[in-house]
Parts: structure tokens; C-alpha cells; sequence
């Protein structure tokens, strides 16, 4: 049987097993624990630590393990933490205690050590062994280190809050839910003067805080009702103090509740804010007149943001210096305006502005908003508004200023070189002692001394003034009035010489020194020019008054007479007491008022006129007919007006007179011409007369041959156009009439002239024409140069006439070049139109030549002429501006080369109307003619053409018709030579009875600008005799067109 487990087994298991157990516990456990085996001599011997053990020691600095605790004794364990002498000591006795007593030991203990404080609650408990004796110590920490500092903020802090409230300056105290006062700081106590036991225990309300006002304690109890129910209230109110000032309080009553949520207490809390009452009444009312201030100021300002440079604000100088709105500025930068040309500027200056708190003087160039350019200076400081830093910038304008002081500098530039350049005697003098500080070269080069010389001396003692009197009478002057002006006195130069001097002086400040500024200049010269200007006036007066011209002085601009002579009285038969102090205008000297507005203009455009005519009525309304002449005078130091006037009455009533008897004389020249021609145009005239009687004897044979009959009409109507045209040029060659220069061509002029020549010369004349296309356009008269081309072929032909010849007429352009003209005397440079007769007639000598364009001069025998021919040719050409030139040698012929200038202007004649004819359109036409078979063509012809007519040979009769019904017509046709009643009376009587009737002249002498054309004022329109159908029809749609139009 086998033996039974022995005892000691299975307790050693039971042992293990607790160990481990224990081991277990020991190292889980939360509380620091160390084993120790008591042992005789060194007190214990350490068995283990746990974790907790450790790790509290690693919390406090020590980095020891469990290895560096097993086995050491008391004294080695103490000397791992270094404690103190007198530590270890205590300790030792702890565990003696206990190992002794055999009892528990609980006490609170502090270690310190590398990294921090511990605090525990030790407990040291003896583990006994069988025998009860004391084997082993335990020694168990719990860590109240959080615990302990806990407690002690909690006391730190009580000690801190009533500290706090003793000395707050607010008002605090503790009340209970009734409102009775548990606790006051003292800071309130203080405010009211009284002790804590006066107020403790009563209710609030009732303590001298508040029984200054019955409201304010009714509020306070209705307040801390609301409290009591756990509402914060707050409001404002006043406490009186012991000195009887009135506090404003920010007062609240705060609930205070326990765990529950249940309120135990009330805190009141009252903060003084009278100061800060006042100051943000003071701050309201700095800010308002800042306000103001920032609006009214008449500097440009502005608010900007210090962050990023933003406008907040600008005041109205602002807006007129730079031309935004408030609307369009704020939120915006400079930059982004466009106000600030130089970005860098402004991001320098917000930097300074940031640094320093201040930005002074800082000049920029700035664009406004039209884009002017302007130099403003600039000052900013910095401040704060909502908050925030900010700049207050002020602007100022001093673009006018900086050109100020530009225009200053170059002034006192300008001055020195004045100063040191003047003509004029410059010098600054000192006032007090009158001694030279600075002159000029003039000085120096007039009197004769050097610079160094003058500088420092005064001019009595360099002897430029006789004595001391002309400074002296300066001074006065300059006491008296502030400056000397056109002061005269007497001086002398360095070698003597005698001068005269005028001076003006004024009073400078130089660096703070009063001194003189004196100019003056040798007027020597001047008197002596003044006493013979003197003594030149006076002859002048004698000139003015004994002239034979007439002379008037009138001043400008008010032309009010100064002055007229003798000559002006015998003139205009005004006195002259009556035209001196009044106007021409006032005494109606001028006959037409716009020659006087012309004069005016011309004198303020030219200041001076020449041999001008105008016409001027005299005292008894006498017509005077003068040459004048105008120059501007100074009389007095008063501009005026010298005319000088000549009567050229009688001169100019002698020179019409001899126009009118050369006008008749150059149409009894014209009338010689014709009767040259005139077996030439009788010649012409029966060949035409044979053309048109033959043609109408065939007509007649052929009446009943349509084709022939057609061929001899047509051959009749061409005779009678070349009658019509013959009769044209005689009465274009013969007629009298106001001479008008056009701008044409002369080819026209002369082809006309040589045709109504051709005829008139000998068939023994061979005419020969060259007329250039090229030849310039001129401005001419072409009843004129029809005369000349005449006259000069006529006298050609003349010098012909007994054995014939050749008569060349020539057209061409030539261009006169400086040289060409040297040649030809009266003609400049330019384009000329040449006309070119020559002959191969007999020719004339050099006596001959020298006289052949003088009046009456004639080389014909009596009655062949009246030697006004080449006389009037000359005066023509002259008259157009031309040269005419002659070359001619006996037996050679004669060649006269005639030049008319170029017009560079449009031509101005009129283009040749067309041969078809206008229908009319069955309009009514009265015509009245006394030729009856010239009344019955032309109706006929206009009724062939459309129009419904009405015929008379009796201009009476066709009256009578017309007041019968005069809506019936629309255009009287009527002769202007008739019987009883002319053609223009005819038309104003039917036009009594319809005013504006369109009417149309017949006659057989009129032509464009003869001397029977229509008046300018007569409202109708001319029909050349002889008619064709064309040209009536075109002129009797046009005068039915204009009078529908008007």
C-alpha cells in the first residue's frame, strides 16, 4: 500500500500558491508598497517593491528599478534619495515604532525629489510571525499629491478671493435669498463710510447705498425678487459716497445655487463707472467737434484702414480737391483710384505710419479725377477707430504754391540779371547810413568809379551828388509816401561832367536789414529832347492851325473831336466851337455810317489808312466828296486820331465828266468801226436776203413736192440764222453797257470779231487765225476785247488796202519768267494768254511808233479817222492789267503783241442752251404784239407746242380782254414798243388786277446787259428778237416754272 502524501507537501503548494497570489495583489495594487524582513543591526532588509512603487519614484526623478531595492537596508534606501540627516532619522523611528509596538502607523508625509513633489498617506504595518514577534514591515503609500494641491489652491484661492474682494474697486458683497446683507467688501464699506457691523444683518435696500432714493430702493427690492428666482438682473444706478458725490454704478444681482440647482445667496456686484460715463460723454463730444472738425476743415482728409490702405471716410475738401464722391472713394484704395501715380509711395508711408505713429510732410503727385495732375503734401497719424488702426491723413494742395515759389525763385533770379544788366542806374544803399551795398555795371560804367570804389561809400562822399539835399528830400518821400517815383536832381560823374538824373527808389528788407532799393537812369539827354519837342509842338500848332487841308484831332476810343484847323471850317461850314467835345456821329458829318464802322475796323486791325475816299455831308448838308488819311497820335499821353482831309469834290465831278466823254468817245470809235464794215455786213446781208427770196420762190413752185418744199424751208431757216447771228455781233460790237470782267477764254471774243470782219475786207486780205486751245482762261470784258481785236485788225487792214497782204491773229499761252519780263516793261512773272496781230502792211518808223498810242494821233488822212483807235486799245489792255507791245519796221508790216494774266479762278460764262424744244402743257398765253404778223407766228409757234393762246395786235384791246378774266391767263408774252401803252406799262396795269402775273418782254434791240435790258427790280423776264422755237419754248417753261415755285 502506498505511503500517504506527507504534510509539508501540500502546505508548500498552499504556500506557492499564496505567494503567488500575493505577488499578485502586491504588484496590481495602486498604493506604493515596499517589503521589508526586520533584521537585527541595520533595522531591515528591503524583500521587493511593486510596479506603483517604482513608477511613483520614477514620477518624482529617480530612475531606480526593483533590482536596486532588493537587499539593501534602511540606511542604503535612505541614501538612494539622499534625504537629510534629520529625515532619516525620523524614518528610523517610524519603523522602530512599529517593529516594537507592534502596531499599524498612519501618517501624511511630503518627498521631494529631482522632478517633483509627492504627496502620501503611509500606513507602516508590522506582519508578526508565529511566535508574534514582528517578521517583516509593510510599508504602503496612497498618492494624494492631487488630492493635497488640490486642497491646497482650494486655500490658496479662498485666501486670493477675499483678498480680491477687500480690494476690488467694484462693490461686492453676499446676500441671502431674502435680500438681507451677509458679507460687503470693504471697497463698498469705504465708498459710504460706514463699518461692516452698521450694514451685516440688514436688508440691502435699507442700507445707506440705496436710501438716498425711494425709487432706486423699490427697484433694488423688485430686483432681488427676480434674483431669488434665479434671474440675473442688471441695470444701472447711483450710490451717494461719504463726501455727497452722486456714483453712476453698473450694478447686477447674480443667483447663487447649490448642487441642487436651488438658489442659496445672491451676489450684488456694482461697478463705478462715472468716470467712464464722463469719458464717453467726454469721448461723444470729442468725437462729435472731431466730426466737425474732419467736415468743415477746408484741408482735404481722409480716414484709411492701416491694413491694406482703404478709404473709411473723406470730407467734403477732400472730394473738391480730388473730385470723388464718398460713395465712390470708400472701400477703395489711392492706388486703385487712381490717385496715387507711385504705389511705392503709399505702401512707404503706411510703413513709416506703423513704425513711427506719425507721417509729416511726405510730397507726391496725385491725379484728380479729370485727370489733372496736382503736388500735394501729406501728414498722417496714426489711430484707432472701431477698433482697429487706422490713418488720419490730411492733404493739402500746393501745386500753386511750389509754382509760387518756382516763379518767386526765377523772379529773384530774373531780378539779379535785371539788376546787374539794367541800362539803368541800379543800387542798394543802407537806409540808416545811406553807404552803397551792391550796384550795378551801369553804375559803375556812367560815373566812372569802380565796384570797389562805390561799395561801402556814399555818394556825397564819392561826389556823385552836389550836397546832402537829394537824399534828404529821398527820405522825406519815402517816410512819407513808401517810394520815390520820377524824383529829378542833380549829379555829377567822376570826371566831372554835370548830369541830370530821375530816380525812383523803394524800401527793402535784405536778410533783415533795412535798406534802399534805387534806380535811376541820365535824362540829360531826355530834357533836352523834351525842349525841342516842346518848341516842335508849338510848330506843329502853327502847321495844324494855318493848314489849307483840312486837319481834325478826334480822341480814342470815344471820338469826340480835340481839335480842328481853319481848312475843316471852310470844309464843312462847322465852326469850330460847335465840333469840339462832340462826335462825327452826333454831328452827322459821315453820309453813310458804315464807312465809319469800316474806318474803325481798320484802324484797330492796321492803326493807320492812306488816300481813302469817303463821302462826307457838310453844316448845310452839302455833298463833299474827299481823299483821307488816318495816323494814331499820342496828345497828352491820350491815344488820338490825325485825319488829314482833301476836298476832291470838284476833281472827282471833272474826272466823271471825262469818263462819260471817253465812254462817247469810244462808241463813236465803235460806230467809225461799223462804218468800215458796213459795205462788208450790206454785202453779207444781200447774199443772205438772196438765199432766203430764192428758196421761198422755189418753195412756192415746189408745193406740191413735200420733199423739195422741206429742203428750201430748211434752206431758208439756215439764211435766217445767219442774219439773226450778223445782227448779234453788230449790236454786241455797237451796244453801250456797264462794263463787266468775267473769267472766259478770248478764242470765242475773237473768232466773233474776225467773222464780222471777214466780209468787210478786201478779197486782196487773207486772214489767217491761229487760236491756240491751250491759250489760259482770263478775266476779261468781252465787249472790250471784241473792240481791240477790231480796231487792231481794222487799222491792219488799213495799211493793207492798197496792195493787199496777210493779216495773222494769233492765240497762245506763254509763261513769263523774271528775264522774259526784264523785256517787257509793267508784266510779272506768270501765265499770260498772248494775242498776236500782225500785218504786212507798210509799217511805221520809229516816230511814228513813239506817239501811236497817244489821243488824236493819226497817221490817216482826214475823215478816215479820228486817231482815238490805239489810244483806247492801250487804255484797255492797261485796264485788264496787260501789257501791250508793238514791233514795226517800214515796208515790214507791223506786229502788236498784246498779254492778259492768267485767272486761276472758274469760268464764268454761261453754258449754250440746247436746240430742243419744251412742250408746254395747255397753260393759257396772252400775246400781245403790234406787228401783226410777228403776234400771229408766235401764237402759232406756241400753239404747235401745247399751250392755249390768246392773240392781239391792240394792246388796249388785249387789256380790256385780260380785266374780263384775268384768272383765265397764265403768262402774258407782249412787245416792248407799241402804240399807246409800252410793253412794261402794259404789264403793270394787268398787274393791278393780278398781282404776280407772269409776264415776258419781247424786243428786237435787247440783249444780256444792253442798254434797253430789263431794270434789275422788274419782276419779269426778256425775249430776244428774232425768235426761234426752241429758245421761246425753253423761256416760257422757265417763266411758268418760277412763278409756280414762288
Amino acid at each position: 500500500m502506498p505511503p500517504e502524501p506527507t504534510m509539508p507537501d501540500t502546505v508548500e503548494q498552499r504556500l506557492r500558491v499564496q505567494e503567488r497570489q500575493l505577488a499578485m495583489i502586491f504588484n496590481s495594487s495602486r498604493d506604493m508598497m515596499m517589503l521589508v524582513r526586520v533584521e537585527p543591526g541595520v533595522l531591515f532588509r528591503v524583500v521587493s517593491v511593486n510596479r506603483e512603487y517604482l513608477s511613483k519614484v520614477h514620477a518624482v526623478g529617480y530612475r531606480y528599478t526593483a533590482e536596486d531595492f532588493a537587499g539593501k537596508t534602511c540606511d542604503e534606501v535612505m541614501a538612494l534619495f539622499r534625504f537629510p540627516p534629520a529625515a532619516v532619522e525620523a524614518i528610523r523611528a517610524q519603523y522602530r515604532q512599529v517593529i516594537e509596538t507592534r502596531q499599524v502607523l498612519t501618517y501624511d508625509e511630503q518627498k521631494s525629489g529631482p522632478a517633483g513633489v509627492f504627496h502620501g498617506r503611509t500606513t507602516i504595518s508590522p506582519l508578526l510571525d508565529e511566535t508574534g514577534a514582528c517578521a517583516f514591515v509593510l510599508y504602503a503609500t496612497q498618492d494624494i499629491t492631487a488630492q493635497r494641491v488640490a486642497e491646497q489652491e482650494r486655500q490658496r484661492s479662498e485666501e486670493m478671493l477675499r483678498a480680491i474682494l477687500d480690494h476690488s474697486f467694484q462693490f461686492i458683497g453676499l446676500l441671502d435669498r431674502e435680500g438681507r446683507l451677509l458679507r460687503p467688501n470693504q471697497t463698498s464699506l469705504d465708498a459710504v463710510g460706514v463699518s461692516r457691523e452698521e450694514v451685516v444683518g440688514k436688508y440691502f435696500w435699507d442700507t445707506p447705498w440705496w436710501t438716498h432714493s425711494p425709487a432706486e430702493q423699490a427697484r433694488l427690492r423688485e430686483a432681488v425678487g427676480r434674483a431669488a428666482q434665479g434671474e440675473f438682473v442688471r441695470y444701472e444706478t447711483t450710490h451717494p459716497t461719504a463726501a455727497g458725490r452722486m456714483l453712476t454704478i453698473d450694478f447686477s444681482l447674480k443667483p447663487v445655487r447649490d448642487e441642487r440647482g436651488t438658489v442659496v445667496a445672491i451676489i450684488p456686484e456694482g461697478r463705478d463707472i462715472t468716470e467712464s460715463k464722463e469719458a464717453e460723454q467726454a469721448l461723444r463730444e470729442s468725437e462729435e467737434k472731431f466730426a466737425k472738425a474732419f467736415r468743415a476743415s477746408p484741408q482735404a482728409m481722409s480716414i484709411a484702414s492701416l491694413d491694406d490702405g482703404r478709404y473709411l471716410e473723406i470730407n467734403q475738401a477732400h472730394q473738391e480737391l480730388f473730385g470723388y464722391q464718398p460713395e465712390e472713394v470708400v472701400g477703395r484704395t489711392p492706388a486703385e483710384l487712381g490717385i496715387v501715380m507711385d504705389a511705392s509711395v503709399t505702401l512707404g508711408a503706411l510703413n513709416e505710419l506703423r513704425n513711427r505713429g506719425r507721417v509729416r510732410d511726405l510730397q507726391l503727385n496725385a491725379r484728380t479725377r479729370d485727370g489733372r495732375v496736382i503736388t500735394v503734401l501729406n501728414n498722417a497719424e496714426l489711430i484707432r477707430v472701431g477698433g482697429r488702426d487706422c490713418a488720419l491723413l490730411t492733404s493739402r494742395d500746393i501745386t500753386a504754391q511750389l509754382q509760387a515759389e518756382r516763379a518767386l525763385r526765377e523772379s529773384e533770379a530774373k531780378f539779379a540779371a535785371a539788376f546787374r544788366v539794367s541800362p539803368d542806374f541800379s543800387a542798394i544803399v543802407d537806409y540808416e547810413t545811406g553807404r552803397h551795398i551792391e550796384v550795378n555795371d551801369a553804375i559803375v560804367s556812367f560815373f566812372g568809379y569802380s565796384r570797389e570804389e562805390i561799395i561801402g561809400k556814399t555818394a556825397l562822399e564819392l561826389g556823385m551828388i552836389p550836397s546832402e539835399e537829394p537824399r534828404a528830400r529821398m527820405l522825406e518821400l519815402l517816410n512819407r509816401d513808401g517810394k520815390v517815383r520820377g524824383m529829378r536832381t542833380p549829379a555829377r560823374t567822376r570826371d566831372g561832367r554835370e548830369v541830370t538824373v530821375e530816380l525812383s527808389a523803394e524800401i527793402v528788407h535784405i536778410r533783415g536789414r533795412k535798406c534802399i532799393l534805387r534806380i535811376s537812369r541820365d535824362i540829360t539827354t531826355a530834357l533836352k529832347a523834351e525842349q525841342a519837342l516842346r518848341e516842335s509842338e508849338e510848330k506843329f500848332a502853327r502847321a495844324f492851325r494855318s493848314s489849307p487841308q483840312a486837319l481834325v484831332i478826334t480822341e480814342i476810343p470815344s471820338g469826340r473831336y480835340i481839335d480842328v484847323n481853319l481848312g475843316f471850317e471852310r470844309l464843312t461850314g462847322y465852326s469850330r466851337e460847335e465840333v469840339i467835345g462832340r462826335t462825327a456821329v452826333e454831328i452827322g458829318i459821315w453820309e453813310n455810317q458804315a464807312d465809319r464802322e469800316d474806318l474803325m475796323r481798320r484802324m484797330q486791325r492796321e492803326g493807320w489808312a492812306r488816300d481813302v475816299e469817303y463821302v462826307f455831308r457838310g453844316k448845310q448838308q452839302q455833298r463833299v466828296i474827299t481823299r483821307c488819311s488816318f495816323e494814331q497820335i499820342e496828345v497828352s499821353g491820350r491815344r488820338c486820331l490825325l485825319s488829314v482831309i482833301e476836298d476832291i469834290t470838284e476833281r472827282r465831278r471833272a474826272e466823271e465828266g471825262k469818263a462819260a466823254l471817253e465812254e462817247q468817245l469810244r462808241q463813236n470809235q465803235k460806230l467809225e468801226a461799223l462804218g468800215t464794215l458796213a459795205g462788208g455786213i450790206a454785202h453779207d446781208f444781200n447774199n443772205i436776203l438772196t438765199a432766203i427770196i430764192v428758196n421761198q420762190e422755189l418753195a412756192l413752185m415746189d408745193i406740191h413736192e413735200p420733199v423739195d418744199l422741206r429742203r428750201r424751208l430748211e434752206e431758208i431757216g439756215q439764211a435766217s440764222g445767219r442774219a439773226k447771228e450778223l445782227v448779234r455781233q453788230i449790236l454786241t460790237f455797237s451796244r453801250q453797257q456797264p462794263h463787266e470782267k468775267l473769267r472766259q477764254r478770248l478764242q470765242l471774243i475773237v473768232r466773233e470779231a474776225l467773222g464780222l470782219l471777214r466780209s468787210s475786207l478786201p478779197t486782196t486780205i487773207e486772214i489767217r487765225q491761229d487760236l491756240s486751245p491751250e491759250t489760259p482762261p482770263v478775266l476779261a470784258d468781252a465787249s472790250q476785247i471784241h473792240q481791240v481785236v477790231m480796231n487792231l485788225c481794222t487799222n491792219a487792214a488799213h495799211a493793207m488796202r492798197e496792195s493787199g497782204g496777210r493779216l495773222t491773229v494769233r492765240l497762245a499761252s506763254r509763261q513769263l519768267d523774271a528775264a522774259a519780263c526784264c523785256a517787257l516793261p509793267g508784266l510779272q512773272p506768270g501765265a499770260y494768254a498772248q494775242l498776236t496781230v500782225t500785218d504786212t502792211g507798210h509799217g511805221m518808223d520809229a516816230a511814228t511808233l513813239a506817239h501811236i498810242f497817244e489821243p488824236f494821233f493819226t497817221t490817216k488822212g482826214p475823215g478816215e479817222g479820228t486817231g482815238l483807235g490805239l489810244a483806247m486799245v492801250h487804255g484797255i489792255v492797261q485796264n485788264h492789267h496787260g501789257g501791250i507791245f508793238v514791233h514795226s519796221l517800214p515796208g515790214a508790216g507791223t506786229t502788236f503783241d498784246l498779254f492778259f494774266p492768267e485767272d486761276p479762278g472758274t469760268d464764268s460764262t454761261a453754258p449754250m442752251s440746247g436746240s430742243a424744244i419744251v412742250p408746254g402743257h395747255g397753260e393759257s398765253v396772252l400775246v400781245v404784239d403790234d406787228e401783226e404778223s410777228i403776234c400771229f407766228a408766235v401764237g402759232a409757234m406756241l400753239r404747235k407746242i401745247g399751250y392755249r393762246v390768246e392773240t392781239f395786235t391792240d394792246p388796249s384791246a388785249a387789256l380790256e380782254r385780260f380785266k374780263a378774266g384775268p384768272s383765265q391767263f397764265q403768262l402774258l408774252l407782249t412787245d416792248r414798243t407799241m402804240p399807246h401803252i409800252t410793253g412794261p406799262a402794259l404789264i403793270a396795269r394787268m398787274r393791278e388786277w393780278w398781282p404776280g402775273l407772269p409776264a415776258l418782254l419781247m424786243s428786237g434791240h435787247d440783249s444780256p446787259g444792253g442798254t434797253h435790258s430789263v431794270p434789275p427790280h422788274a419782276d419779269y423776264g426778256l425775249v430776244a428778237k428774232p425768235l426761234d422755237i426752241a429758245d421761246l419754248s425753253r423761256v416760257v417753261r422757265d417763266a411758268l416754272k418760277s412763278s409756280s415755285t414762288s
